[in-house]
């Protein structure tokens, strides 16, 4: 969270940015960021309904996602096993038809906004940045968090400019028209 803050400073500072809309499976975030002693001047939308502790079963709490390096006796944990929302939909965990009306109303209420703070290599918010910059008609102010950056042949880029596979390209910073606000 505090990466994304000093992120959301910079564009308040650039753009003028005062309101964020908040699109977050985890529950601590949804508390943290409304503490105004930290984080202070900043209006916080987000949408109520959404369950954040249906994503943060304990095996991903404990052990990460899928993470390799767990026991045995983690491996063999059904929620463990389950890892991804997909994979917990089709073991009968949870309700696809409130996740991904979940999904769309993020997408739809993200894509509303003026700017960007996210990582890119998400589905949802490449996706919502996509039809944001189509609205507009422009690519807005964006930031991706994104480790190494981000771009459509991800999977074709190294750190280091290795012989076979081109550089990764870093996240820029990029201004354009904008309407201020986030």
């Amino acid at each position: 969270l505090a990466h994304y803050m000093h992120v959301a400073f910079q564009m308040r500072a650039r753009y003028g940015a005062a309101t964020i809309y908040l699109a977050t499976d985890d529950p601590k975030v949804e508390t943290d960021i409304r503490d105004n002693t930290t984080y202070p001047g900043w209006t916080i939308l987000s949408n109520p309904d959404v369950n954040r502790e249906w994503y943060q079963p304990s095996a991903w709490h404990k052990y990460g996602r899928n993470h390799k390096g767990a026991g045995a006796k983690h491996r063999s944990d059904p929620q463990f096993q389950a890892g991804f929302v997909e994979k917990r939909l089709r073991a009968g965990d949870g309700d696809p038809e409130r996740l991904g009306a979940e999904a769309v109303m993020d997408i739809e209420l993200l894509s509303g906004c003026d700017m960007f703070i996210g990582t890119l290599s998400s589905t949802l918010g490449r996706t919502a940045f996509e039809v944001m910059a189509g609205r507009l008609g422009y690519v807005p102010p964006f930031a991706s968090l994104d480790r190494h950056g981000w771009f459509y042949a991800q999977g074709k880029c190294r750190e280091g400019g290795n012989e076979t596979k081109v550089s990764c390209p870093k996240p820029t910073w990029i201004s354009g028209k904008t309407h201020g606000g986030a």
